[in-house]
């Protein structure tokens, strides 16, 4: 781990309708409660879908003398050191957000912080008072774990950290959220706030897919869903409807997907479920129908090239016919040599 002091760097980027929250170092993090419209429906809150504060680096080894952190393999930092960097974190903060902070502070009542699960940080001068102080950027949901954990009878003082080295750039930051979570990886919504940050920075789509590992069409349907209404937004947030299916109808029906959704929904809950899915939407009967026919389909094009009265056809229906046939079956011989299937809208990769 390089302990060098870092040099001093600027960053500016833009929140997107938001107002940058400093968060102290003492207390449980904030968390990003639900609004309530006047029709007393849950309103998603917006993340910072783009990130703009300057932030200057700082004295990485007078801010762990400061803080009374140790080091070993990794720096042991008090809790109360650590400040969150603000709307820096693009998970998306609905039930299963929650549930998995309750599951890991479960785990800490039970066996501690885990030292092979550090946080990520990096130090930085508080704008305010020019000190240095050690900002945490990565394992927001172990941060709310531990102070869960110790607001039921866990005593941890100190948790692992690993410090940004020096040279670390906000886009390695940003991209960081997604090729760092492994373990747990990002949503596609959570992913499409990353490219779109990224984005923000000047990147091209491109860049933005070799650096996460994704292939530009993907990239290009996460940013189309980050452009989509806020109402369908909101229904990825809450879990309401997957982002392939989303992207889907984006692709179909532009922003009247949104009012598809929403009728969906209305249906799917009619059924006593919580999620729109594809046979909630409409055509969805009748797609599902070609889709289980079209073996049956295909096989019957290909007997009538061999019936007697193919010849009486006219010249333009043969003509389609043969035409329909040579894709299907160019298809059929390009899946037979590379063994692949099609690619789907859900996490393609690079």
């Amino acid at each position: 781990m390089i302990r060098s002091p870092a040099l001093c760097w600027a960053i500016l980027f833009s929140f997107s309708q938001m107002t940058v929250v400093w968060i102290g170092a003492v207390g449980a993090p904030q968390s990003q409660g639900l609004m309530m419209t006047t029709t007393n429906k849950i309103k998603q809150p917006e993340l910072a879908l783009e990130f703009d504060m300057e932030l200057e680096r700082g004295d990485m080894k007078g801010a762990m003398k400061a803080a009374g952190a140790t080091s070993g393999d990794l720096w042991s930092v008090p809790i109360k050191d650590i400040r969150i960097l603000p709307n820096f974190n693009v998970r998306v903060k609905n039930e299963r957000y929650h549930a998995r902070v309750r599951n890991i502070a479960n785990s800490m009542l039970q066996e501690g912080f885990k030292k092979d699960k550090p946080l990520s940080g990096i130090v930085l001068k508080d704008p305010a008072t020019g000190e240095d102080v050690i900002f945490m950027y990565g394992g927001h949901r172990r941060f709310e774990g531990v102070h869960l954990a110790n607001s039921e009878g866990a005593e941890i003082k100190n948790v692992p950290m690993v410090i940004a080295p020096r040279g670390t750039t906000i886009e390695d930051l940003t991209a960081d959220l997604v090729t760092g979570n492994n373990g747990d990886a990002l949503e596609p919504f959570e992913i499409a706030i990353t490219a779109k940050r990224l984005l923000g920075f000047g990147w091209e789509i491109p860049a933005i897919a070799k650096r996460l590992d994704f292939t530009e069409t993907y990239i290009n349907d996460l940013l189309m869903l980050m452009e989509s209404p806020r109402a369908l937004r909101d229904m990825v947030q809450r879990d309401e409807v997957a982002a392939s299916t989303a992207i889907e109808l984006l692709h179909t029906h532009g922003a009247k997907a949104a009012e598809i959704l929403q009728n969906g929904l209305v249906r799917a809950q009619a059924a006593g479920k919580t999620r729109v899915t594809p046979k909630f939407v409409p055509g969805a009967v009748y797609k599902k129908a070609v889709q289980k026919s079209a073996p049956v389909l295909v096989s019957t094009l290909k007997n009538l090239r061999e019936d007697p009265g193919y010849a009486q056809l006219s010249m333009p229906f043969q003509i389609k016919l043969v035409e329909l046939l040579s894709q299907l079956e160019a298809a059929e011989q390009a899946d037979a040599q590379q063994g692949l299937e099609a690619p789907t809208t859900t996490g393609e990769k690079g």
